[in-house]
């Protein structure tokens, strides 16, 4: 990850990379949803992938995958950052 400093704030500023996959419901909904939540709690969201599709594998079950990659600029703690990713 790549660190500055912010001339707003005195912590670090860094860019997270964010894998995204869901086999659940509409794919390009749920990936808008995930994108629109990171922003909702002051993220900024720098680039996003393209939408892949792939095939289920390893035993998991449903249809195929949605997955992307997005570019986050993020303060505070990895732990913070992703405590805020699993409550979307």
């Amino acid at each position: 990850m790549s660190k500055s400093r912010s001339p707003v704030a005195a912590e670090p500023v860094e860019h997270a990379y964010v894998g995204f996959g869901s086999n659940l419901g509409s794919g390009a909904v749920n990936f808008a949803a995930a994108v629109a939540g990171i922003a909702a709690r002051g993220y900024e969201v720098l680039r996003q992938s393209s939408l892949y599709r792939s095939e289920p594998w390893g035993g998991a079950e449903g249809g195929d995958f949605t997955n992307a990659v997005l570019e986050v600029r993020r303060r505070g703690t990895a732990r913070g950052f992703l405590h805020d990713l699993l409550t979307l």
